[in-house]
């Protein structure tokens, strides 16, 4: 993973249209949840906020380009069971054509952005929020420093979420 200053959230800019944060992640496999524990604490915190789509799937699907198209930025939130500096890790994400696209209905976010690049033409920013998880066995509900590393990042997106132009 490049963990670098320019990915983190201080350095995004403030794109032209929607934001969409998509939160991904099986809630049944504990810490695998963080995508989604992350969106369902930002959609409590922007209730009523404008300009700022919230999205919270079990899986990405190639059926999500349509609705990520007309956004001027997409985040996506995921866990991994990469050690992180801080729990956390900002990348930018690049198109990329999968060829395993044909043997699964789940897709990475680049694949989505090839898909957005292609059918739509559009080209949104695109960062992808890692998040280190602890326990992926069966069971739902985080480990005491998943949901640490949760809050963290809830506070970061605000931070980018909400700031002016």
């Amino acid at each position: 993973m490049n963990c670098t200053a320019e990915n983190s959230p201080a350095a995004l800019p403030h794109p032209a249209g929607e934001r969409i944060v998509v939160g991904y992640g099986n809630r049944g496999r504990g810490d695998d949840g963080l995508g989604p524990h992350v969106v369902e604490r930002l959609r409590r915190r922007l209730w009523g906020a404008s300009g700022v789509g919230l999205v919270s799937v079990p899986f990405l699907a190639p059926e999500m380009a349509e609705d990520l198209a007309p956004a001027g930025e997409v985040i996506f939130v995921d866990a991994t069971l990469e050690r992180l500096p801080g729990g956390r890790c900002w990348t930018r994400i690049e198109p990329v054509q999968e060829a395993s696209f044909c043997l699964t209905h789940s897709v990475s976010p680049g694949f989505l952005l090839n898909l957005i690049e292609r059918l739509y033409q559009r080209r949104p920013e695109a960062r992808l929020l890692s998040i280190q998880g602890d326990e992926f066995d069966h069971g739902s509900g985080l480990s005491l420093e998943a949901e640490r590393r949760a809050r963290e990042a809830v506070r970061e997106l605000m931070e980018h979420l909400t700031k002016e132009e």
